[in-house]
C-alpha cells in the first residue's frame, strides 16, 4: 500500500492567456467557486539541471501530482485567480499543502521523486478551453519545435515554429505520519520540517 504524502507548494504566480470568451467566462466560475487549481508533473527533473536539459525527455516516466479541493486540501486553498485584460488571466499561489497518494504501481518509482528536495516538478494550469503560458516568477524555460501549421488554408500544409513555455518549480514533501507528528512544533509548515 502507497504511503500518503503530505506536499507544500511554495509561493508563485503565473499568466495565462486564454483562447476564448468561453475559456474566460468559465474561469470567473471557477474563480468564484474557489475551485482554480494546479497540477504537477513529476518526470524525474532536477533542479542542477541546465534548461536545454529540462527541455529535452530524461527518458523516465512522466506521473500527474494532482488534488482535489476540499478534500485533499491540508491547508486553504492557496490558488487564486484575477481577470486581466485581453482574456489573461494571473494566477497567485499562496504556499499550501494538500494530500497525496500514489497509486501502488507507481509508488516506487514516484515516491522519492516527490521527496528529494532537488526535484523539479512542471506547473501546469488549467485551461478550459485552451490557452498558453505568457510569463510566471518561476524558473522558465522556452520550448521551440518545427510542426505543421494546421491553421493554414495552403495545400501541403507549411511547417512553422512553435513555441512553448515550461515552468518548474520545487516542493516540500512530508510523509502522513512525520506531518502529524512534527506540525505543531513547526507551524504545519513542510519547509521547516525538512529543512531541520
Amino acid at each position: 500500500m502507497s504511503t500518503k504524502i503530505y506536499i507544500e507548494v511554495p509561493k508563485f504566480e503565473m499568466i495565462i492567456q486564454l483562447s476564448d470568451k468561453d475559456g474566460l467566462a468559465e474561469y470567473k466560475t471557477m474563480i468564484k467557486d474557489d475551485a482554480v487549481t494546479i497540477n504537477l508533473t513529476a518526470n524525474g527533473k532536477k533542479s542542477t539541471m541546465s534548461d536545454d536539459e529540462l527541455c529535452k525527455s530524461s527518458g523516465q516516466k512522466s506521473y500527474s501530482i494532482r488534488y482535489f479541493p476540499p478534500d485533499d486540501l491540508v491547508s486553504e486553498n492557496g490558488v487564486k485567480a484575477e481577470i486581466l485584460d485581453n482574456n489573461q488571466v494571473k494566477i497567485n499561489v499562496s504556499s499550501f499543502i494538500f494530500k497525496f497518494t500514489p497509486r501502488t504501481q507507481h509508488a516506487r518509482e514516484l515516491q522519492p521523486q516527490i521527496m528529494d528536495l532537488e526535484s523539479l516538478f512542471e506547473v501546469n494550469a488549467v485551461f478550459p478551453t485552451g490557452g498558453k503560458y505568457i510569463s510566471s516568477d518561476l524558473r522558465t524555460v522556452t520550448n521551440k519545435w518545427t510542426g505543421l501549421d494546421y491553421s493554414s488554408d495552403k495545400d501541403p500544409l507549411p511547417e512553422i515554429e512553435y513555441v512553448d513555455k515550461v515552468f518548474f518549480t520545487r516542493v516540500f514533501a512530508i510523509d502522513e505520519k512525520s506531518y502529524k507528528k512534527q506540525s505543531e512544533e513547526f507551524d504545519g509548515s513542510i519547509k521547516k520540517m525538512r529543512e531541520n
